[in-house]
């Protein structure tokens, strides 16, 4: 039977340096550094285990532009145990690994392939089984691609199997340069059965004919990255029907935990409760390891004990101590406090002190969406930062409404407790 199976994966970054946690220790930096390299070996290992005819990388191999050596000597190094074991490699270059900037440095063995930045015609592959297939791609010569490259992929023939690589911007993408950008209707368009995606990081199915995938990435680099991450595996029988199924590659895990306080009766259960969520949440994740971040909502009954973000800081540093064990990559980060206090809002209201206004002025601005960033408003000085915009930070209406009741709820508790 003419069958094929390969590896769909993209966006490695490998050596990224993951600067931004706000509290760590030597062992998490160390792990936090190797984790992406030990994402690529699990990635390796699978497709070595899985038999698979060739591995399909997506763009983005590399984090940095730096020329760092590191980076490209493990996957060189990778590459040649899938040439050992008659592998093949097909590999674009993204916005972070664009083609000019590793063209000289990288000297791949032979079972690998790079598309260039001006592919003009299919590069045919015969399996093992004797199917035949035909792979189509384009790098990013530099590092800004704004071309629609899905409208450039050649015409093919009907009876092979047509895998195009593209690392792109399909629709909308929030959080995310329109690098490539391209529409559904041109993917549906172009001669192709199974588009292999990159350059957003989360997984995506987005059409079934053809069968269209972002991969996302194979390990998570930080809080915007939680849950599992890894790679499609794509196995294809004679008939050309296509099944892919995700395979996890990550070592470690990020997650946010969601925890709702209304009911805890006080610190005591409510450290109880913090201790158990945490720990379904490591065994769930278990034997990667946890970088973990605990969000409270609801309505708290024991607000003054963690009002504060030093009493914040001084549970989750007790946390990480009781849960922490030898040989285990476990943090947890930090914690946001989101919840409000057990407050009779409509009674404090009919006060006539200065919380009772401070909720009538609340309510007014509860009215007004774009007061905190509109020229003149508390946050405008922040949203015209040149170099904030450069985060390309946003917030969302819920984002803003959520930051005005946490104000509020804070300083009426405050107000109303001026010894604290």
């Amino acid at each position: 039977m003419k069958t094929a199976r390969f590896l769909h994966c993209s966006d490695l970054h490998l050596g990224t340096p993951f600067k931004g946690l706000r509290r760590t220790d030597e062992e998490v930096a160390l792990a936090l550094s190797e984790s992406t390299y030990r994402a690529l070996d699990n990635l390796l290992a699978i497709a070595i285990e899985k038999e698979v005819d060739f591995v399909l990388l997506c763009g983005d191999l590399f984090d940095l532009e730096d020329r760092n050596l590191r980076p490209l000597l493990h996957l060189q190094r990778g590459f040649r145990r899938l040439f050992e074991h008659g592998i093949g490699v097909f590999l674009i270059c993204g916005n972070h690994d664009p083609l000019g900037s590793i063209s000289e440095m990288a000297r791949f063995p032979e079972n690998v392939l790079v598309f260039s930045a001006d592919t003009r015609k299919w590069h045919l592959k015969k399996m093992k089984s004797g199917m035949e297939v035909a792979l189509w791609g384009m790098s990013f010569l530099k590092r800004a691609e704004y071309r629609n490259l899905a409208r450039l992929v050649p015409d093919c023939p009907e009876n092979l199997l047509r895998i195009a690589l593209l690392h792109c911007t399909v629709g909308s993408q929030e959080g995310h340069e329109p690098y490539a950008p391209c529409q559904l209707s041109d993917l549906r368009k172009a001669p192709v059965d199974y588009w292999a995606l990159g350059h957003i990081h989360k997984r995506a199915h987005l059409l079934d004919e053809p069968v269209a995938i972002y991969s996302g990435n194979i390990q998570g680099r930080s809080f915007k990255e939680t849950g599992p991450r890894g790679c499609y595996l794509v196995e294809v029988d004679e008939d050309f029907h296509i099944r892919p199924s995700f395979v996890e590659t990550d070592v470690i895990r990020w997650e946010e935990i969601q925890l709702d306080v209304t009911g805890v009766p006080d610190i005591a259960s409510f450290q109880e409760i913090l201790y158990e969520e945490t720990r379904k949440t490591i065994n769930k994740v278990s034997p990667r390891g946890l970088i973990c971040r605990i969000r409270l909502s609801g309505i708290c009954e024991f607000y003054e004990s963690i009002c504060q973000q030093e009493a914040l800081d001084e549970i989750v540093e007790e946390l990480n101590s009781a849960l922490f064990t030898d040989g285990s990559v476990l943090l947890i980060e930090g914690m946001v406090n989101q919840a409000i206090p057990a407050l009779d809002m409509e009674r404090r209201k009919e006060a006539g002190d200065l919380a009772a206004l401070v909720l009538r002025e609340a309510e007014r601005l509860d009215l007004d969406k774009d007061f905190l960033t509109r020229p003149g408003g508390p946050l405008s000085l922040l949203f015209q930062n040149r170099r904030f915009k450069r985060l390309g930070i946003g917030l969302k209406e819920d984002e803003l409404e959520g930051i005005v009741r946490q104000a509020k709820h804070l300083l009426i508790h405050l107000l109303d407790n001026p010894q604290k």
